[in-house]
C-alpha cells in the first residue's frame, strides 16, 4: 500500500480546518492509500509558489527524508507550477484534493455513463494544468521520483490542449445520449404521474443501505461501508401497504468542496433531484461531523440550485447511539423505524389526494387497469353502465377523470 503525507493550509477563515484535514485523511484511506504523516500551517493564504511557505517547505522536505512517502497530498486545489515546484523539490509525487477524489470517483465507476462523466471531469481539471508540468491523474500506484511528465515546448502543449478539447468534445456528446434517454425515462414516468422521492445525503451515511431496506430483494443496489460506494442513480418503484406507490431516487453522496468539474459532470444525474416532490435528508447520528455534514449537503443541493423541495430529515444509525436526535431516527441496517418513516413519506406526497368513487364505462376499461399500475384501487363492482371503483386519485388525475367521478 502506497504511502501518504497530508498537507494543509489553515486560513483562520472558520473552525472547520480540522474536520477539512481530517476528511482529506479519510479520502486517502478510501483511495486504498496510507497516511503516514501530516504537515499543516496557518497562512491568510496560499502561498503561490509552493501552496506553504518557503520555512514549511524545508520542514516538509525533513519529513518526506524521514518517512519516504510515495505521495503527497495537498488539501486544497493546486496550479500546475505549484505542483511542478514542490515535486522538483521534495522528488516526490504530489497531487491535491480534487485529484484525489477523482480518482477515487474514477475507481468507483461501474457504468458507462458514470466513467463518461469521470473521465470528462478529469480532463477538464487537467487542461488548465498542462502548462504547470501536469502529473496524470490515474496511476496513484506509481513510484516518487520521475513522475512528472515533461512538455516539449509551448506548441506541444497548445496541440496537447486541443486534444484534451477535442476528447472532451466527444464525451459529452456521449453524455448527451444518457441525457436524452433520461429525459424519455422522466416523461414516461410522469405519465403515471408517480410522486419521486430522492435521498441525499453525505457519502456513507447509509443512503443505499436505506433503499435496499425500502424495496424487494431482487431489486437491491450496491452497498458498502465506504465512500462513494456508488456513483450511479438508481430508481425504484415503492407499493405501499395501501396500494400507493412512489418512486424512490438513489444518488451519489457529497462530500465537502466537492470539485466543481464533477458537479458539473454529473449535473444531468442530479437531475433527477431536481424533480422531487420530497427529498429525503439521510444522516449519520453516529458521526461526530454530523451538524457539518448537513450542513455540506444543504450547500451542495443550493449550488445545484434545487430549492423549494419539502425536506424531510432523517437520522440513520440509531441502533448505534445512545440517545437520538430530535425528528425521525432509524436504523436503516436493521429496519428500525422504516413504518414510522414510509408514514412520514406518505403523508408529505399523497397530502393532496382523494379517496373518490368512479364509475368507468366498459367502452374505457383500460382506465382501471391504468389506475392500477400506480395507485390504490379497490376490486371493480360491475352494473349494467361499467365497473365501479374506489381509488386514490392525486390533483392531476382528479381534473383527468372528472367525468367518471360519482358525487354522492
Amino acid at each position: 500500500m502506497k504511502r501518504v503525507i497530508v498537507i494543509g493550509v489553515d486560513f483562520y477563515r472558520d473552525n472547520k480546518f480540522e474536520y477539512y484535514m481530517e476528511e482529506l485523511e479519510n479520502l486517502v484511506v478510501a483511495c486504498n492509500l496510507k497516511v503516514i504523516g501530516r504537515l499543516t500551517q496557518k497562512l491568510p493564504k496560499i502561498e503561490p509558489k509552493y501552496y506553504i511557505g518557503t520555512g514549511k517547505i524545508v520542514e516538509l522536505q525533513v519529513l518526506v527524508d524521514d518517512l519516504q512517502p510515495d505521495i503527497i497530498v495537498a488539501n486544497n486545489e493546486l496550479s500546475g507550477s505549484q505542483n511542478k515546484n514542490i515535486e522538483e523539490i521534495l522528488h516526490c509525487k504530489v497531487i491535491d484534493r480534487t485529484q484525489l477524489i477523482l480518482e477515487i470517483f474514477s475507481s468507483r465507476a461501474q457504468s458507462k455513463e458514470a466513467k463518461i462523466q469521470v473521465s470528462i471531469a478529469q480532463l477538464k481539471y487537467q487542461k488548465p494544468r498542462m502548462s504547470g508540468s501536469y502529473s496524470h491523474l490515474s496511476g496513484l500506484g506509481g513510484g516518487k521520483a520521475g513522475t512528472v511528465s515533461r512538455g516539449s515546448g509551448e506548441t506541444q502543449i497548445e496541440i496537447d490542449k486541443r486534444n484534451i478539447l477535442s476528447q472532451i468534445s466527444l464525451l459529452e456528446k456521449e453524455l448527451e445520449k444518457f441525457v436524452e434517454a433520461r429525459k424519455l425515462q422522466r416523461l414516461k414516468r410522469e405519465k403515471n404521474i408517480l410522486p419521486i422521492v430522492s435521498i441525499v445525503g453525505y457519502t456513507n451515511v447509509g443512503k443505499s443501505t436505506l433503499m435496499n431496506a425500502l424495496v424487494n430483494d431482487e431489486k437491491q443496489v450496491f452497498e458498502k461501508n465506504m465512500l462513494f460506494a456508488t456513483l450511479d442513480t438508481a430508481i425504484r418503484r415503492i407499493k405501499l401497504d395501501n396500494g400507493l406507490q412512489f418512486l424512490l431516487v438513489d444518488t451519489v453522496g457529497f462530500v465537502s468542496n466537492l470539485p466543481h468539474e464533477l458537479i458539473k459532470a454529473f449535473h444531468s444525474t442530479l437531475e433527477e433531484i431536481k424533480n422531487s416532490d420530497l427529498i429525503v435528508h439521510l444522516t449519520d447520528l453516529t458521526n461526530n461531523d454530523y451538524e457539518i455534514h448537513k450542513q455540506v449537503v444543504k450547500d451542495t443541493l443550493k449550488q445545484l440550485n434545487i430549492v423549494n423541495i419539502p425536506e424531510l430529515m432523517v437520522n440513520n444509525k440509531v441502533d448505534l447511539v445512545g440517545k437520538v436526535s430530535e425528528g425521525l431516527n432509524i436504523s436503516a441496517k436493521n429496519k428500525q423505524g422504516i413504518d414510522k418513516l414510509l408514514i412520514a413519506i406518505s403523508d408529505n406526497i399523497f397530502a393532496n389526494y382523494k379517496e373518490v368513487k368512479l364509475l368507468i364505462p366498459y367502452s374505457v376499461m383500460k382506465i382501471v387497469t391504468i389506475l392500477n399500475e400506480y395507485t390504490s384501487v379497490t376490486p371493480p363492482k360491475y352494473n349494467e353502465k361499467g365497473a365501479l371503483i374506489v381509488a386514490n386519485l392525486s390533483q392531476w388525475d382528479l381534473a383527468k377523470y372528472q367525468k367518471y367521478i360519482i358525487k354522492e
